[in-house]
């Protein structure tokens, strides 16, 4: 119960994220997942997922599975480049942050409006 109440309270009420807004997913875990689902029962999108080679086979196809628009392998392409791409170079307009990482927190800034 705990992750789906903190993704749905992250989406709604601290990010306030809205119907037709585009949302970048930076990790592919748990709480990517269902602030995934989140976004999508609002009515955001398009909705991009962000994810590693290891993350492919199960965790970047559940999104797909579950909804999300688009999902992007960061180890086999240019994330700033293709979402510039998905977004006619504007980029999106909220950057969900799920991976620990530092990198993706660099990458968060370039990608979004």
């Amino acid at each position: 119960m705990e992750p789906t109440a903190g993704s749905i309270h992250s989406v709604i009420t601290r990010l306030g994220v809205k119907a037709g807004q585009s949302v970048a997913i930076l990790g592919p875990g748990a709480r990517g997942l269902l602030m995934m689902q989140v976004c999508k029962a609002i009515g955001a999108g398009p909705i991009i997922m962000t994810g590693l080679d290891r993350d492919e086979a199960y965790r970047l196809a559940t999104a797909k599975e579950l909804g999300c628009n688009y999902v992007i392998n960061v180890e086999k392409g240019d994330i700033r480049k293709r979402i510039a791409e998905l977004t006619g170079g504007i980029g999106v307009d909220v950057v969900l942050e799920n991976t620990g990482s530092v990198e993706p927190i660099d990458e968060s800034l370039d990608i979004v409006r």
